[in-house]
């Protein structure tokens, strides 16, 4: 499975895989590891996670707004892709089952 970012769609805009990707690295910078971890996020977690994501969002260099929409885009794509990278790397380790 590929940890490249992918093109998001929301309001009926398309977000490219390089701007996703550049969402993703101002996520890491700012939420703690815990925090993205998706699994056994809290609801606190989840809303903290949410938070970050519109704040970035709301950034004028990226000319997006954090509608509900993208928000909830951008959160689906940086879950999937940690899960993805999650279950790759279970997947490659000589000692899981």
């Amino acid at each position: 499975m590929s940890r490249e970012p992918v093109p998001v769609m929301a309001d009926n805009r398309a977000i490219s895989a390089a701007t996703i990707g550049r969402v993703r690295q101002q996520l890491v910078a700012r939420v703690p590891s815990e925090i993205l971890n998706p699994f056994g996020r809290t609801a606190d977690d989840e809303q903290a996670l949410r938070d970050a994501i519109k704040a970035i969002l709301d950034d004028p260099e990226l000319d997006l707004s954090s509608t509900p929409a993208l928000v909830a885009a951008v959160e689906a794509a940086v879950v999937d892709s940690a899960r993805c990278s999650r279950s790759s790397a279970i997947q490659r380790s000589p000692t899981s089952l």
